[in-house]
């Protein structure tokens, strides 16, 4: 649970630093990109994240059954979660792209802040989503590490 608060801290930091360079630029491209495409982009994400974890699961099935004293559940339960996480981030992304078409922020006091908030959080999602990607492709050149090894 550290370990994810601390993930989260880190993408947050990380859409802050993307945002202000934006805005310091004068660049509104990234927000207006993720505006439209997010998810799109998340749902393709997940589609080969769902595939990539199939192959793996597959691939240590047939690991399994040459090595059966290997405990690789940890393995999938991970692929598992990885997958739940994205599903969790797609929904995460429709609520804040509803709160960033809306008006709602307008009728506040600090609406230019809010926006910008909402903004780095949209960039965090985006980062998040790119950083189980990058999880599960690592997963592939596991196998083939554990595969190698026999």
């Amino acid at each position: 649970m550290i370990e994810q608060i601390k993930d989260i801290a880190l993408f947050i930091v990380l859409g802050l630093i993307i945002n202000l360079l934006s805005f310091f630029l004068s660049n509104d491209y990234l927000i207006k990109y993720l505006l439209d495409n997010l998810i799109t982009i998340q749902l393709t994400l997940l589609a080969i994240n769902t595939a990539t974890s199939g192959l793996v699961v597959s691939k240590m099935q047939d690991i399994i059954k040459e090595n059966p004293q290997l405990n690789l559940k940890p393995i999938s339960k991970s692929l598992l979660d990885s997958l739940k996480e994205q599903i969790i981030l797609i929904v995460v992304a429709i609520g804040l792209l509803i709160i960033i078409d809306s008006q709602i922020t307008e009728k506040l006091i600090y609406t230019n802040f809010i926006d910008f908030s909402l903004e780095v959080l949209l960039i965090a999602v985006f980062i998040n989503s790119i950083q189980i990607l990058w999880d599960t492709g690592k997963a592939i050149f596991i196998m083939i590490d554990i595969t190698d090894l026999e």
